[in-house]
């Protein structure tokens, strides 16, 4: 059994696919700038702690854009639970975005133990500390990831947008035929249009 859904709530859904989609893009995004640090530094076991604290300064506009990109997806994450708030009564729904909202928290954890490696370049440990924080980033982000595109987008589609593979090879199946004019009312038209000129 399925209901309609009113237009207001269909368009709230649809722009939270959209922002869920765009968040899962820019976390994406937000590891791979992590790659700058963790690729060198996993590729070469000695580093120079003097070198580290030479180049400081590269150290800090790195540190910043990090948390910038983290920043911006904390507010995408906001906007996409206010967009779900309006779904909240079902309990499956409210579950799910719990769910999420810890998963959100815990990379916040973790990005900030990541920056706070870098108040201390000098360390000894500096190298394994930001290896082993970035290891753990990237897993929780994939986690996420995977619960937005297996879960929550899903979860959209099926039981507020109620689309299915059915619902839409249906709608594409009617289109056609809708198109299609049968053979003999072409041949008629044809005809009609060669008199007229005739």
């Amino acid at each position: 059994m399925s209901f309609d859904v009113p237009d207001a709530e269909r368009r709230i859904a649809e722009k939270a696919e959209e922002q869920f989609e765009e968040l899962s893009g820019r976390l994406k995004l937000a590891v791979e700038h992590l790659d700058y640090l963790y690729l060198p530094f996993k590729n070469h076991n000695a580093t120079d702690s003097d070198q580290l604290v030479e180049h400081a300064r590269l150290f800090r506009r790195y540190r910043l854009r990090v948390r910038t990109n983290f920043e911006r997806i904390r507010k995408k994450a906001k906007y996409c639970l206010a967009l779900m708030s309006e779904f909240q009564t079902d309990t499956s729904t409210e579950e799910m975005m719990k769910s999420f909202v810890g998963n959100i928290e815990l990379v916040e954890r973790q990005v900030n133990t990541f920056l706070s490696l870098f108040s201390n370049l000098s360390s000894p440990e500096f190298r394994n500390n930001v290896i082993s924080t970035i290891d753990a980033i990237r897993k929780t982000v994939s986690q996420l990831r995977q619960m937005i595109n297996d879960r929550i987008l899903d979860h959209i589609d099926t039981n507020i947008l109620a689309k299915n593979w059915m619902s839409e090879f249906t709608g594409e199946a009617e289109g056609k035929v809708q198109e299609k004019t049968p053979l003999l009312i072409e041949l008629f038209k044809e005809r009609q249009k060669a008199i007229q000129k005739g």
